[in-house]
């Protein structure tokens, strides 16, 4: 029998994995550049939030949410990492992103940080499917427990995180910054690439395996 302050931080560790919270660091610079320190901050814990409310709602009715819309995680992985791929090349080629734009009102500045950095940046499709798989587990209410302790941690790792990444922009140079973009646009890519491969994998697979069921 698993101890119960092991299956805590099994949870927390595998979720904090899983979900990567640096991953969200370039698009987050990119979204708050031209943004004073306290606007920043507010950034920083609105993505948070965001992460913290999309976990909770799949936690608690993921599962019951994608099959109301027919959506299965693989196809919601592919889509995902084509928003990924799209955001990382346009940091690879250098580009202002439309994020930096000045004519950007308040809420569209806030639905940036919604999307890319909160959805599916950290709360993607692997950081859903765990939290659904550890809260469905019998017992419900203890494993719900679980899911709820290890998304709050990752909340906060999280926030902290993107309060650190500016004092580490602030002190790299024009160049630098020019430099750190493009290295993380190219992990990006990378990242979302892997969404697609592996979304397509489990959706070719799957449909492999119930055409050999029929």
């Amino acid at each position: 029998m698993i101890n119960p302050m092991d299956q805590y931080i099994q949870a927390i560790v595998a979720l904090l994995a899983i979900a990567n919270p640096l991953s969200a660091v370039p698009v987050f610079l990119q979204a708050v550049d031209g943004l004073d320190r306290t606007q920043r901050r507010k950034s920083a814990l609105l993505a948070a939030i965001s992460v913290f409310t999309i976990l909770f709602v799949a936690a608690v009715a993921g599962n019951w949410m994608l099959d109301i819309f027919g959506i299965s995680i693989s196809a919601f992985r592919c889509g995902g990492g084509l928003v990924i791929l799209l955001m990382g090349l346009t940091m690879l080629q250098g580009r202002t992103s439309s994020v930096q734009q000045e004519s950007l009102t308040h809420n569209e500045r806030r639905s940036k940080i919604f999307v890319p950095i909160a959805m599916p940046l950290v709360a993607g499709p692997g950081a859903i499917t765990t939290v659904i798989t550890i809260a469905l587990a019998e017992p419900y209410w203890k494993n719900l427990s679980v899911a709820l302790t290890a998304i709050v941690v990752l909340t906060m790792v999280l926030w902290v995180v993107l309060l650190l990444s500016q004092g580490v922009q602030g002190l790299l140079s024009p160049l630098g910054q020019k430099i750190l973009l493009r290295f993380f646009g190219l992990i990006l890519v990378a990242i979302g690439v892997q969404f697609i491969l592996a979304g397509a994998y489990e959706f070719f697979t799957d449909a492999i395996a119930q055409q050999a069921l029929r």
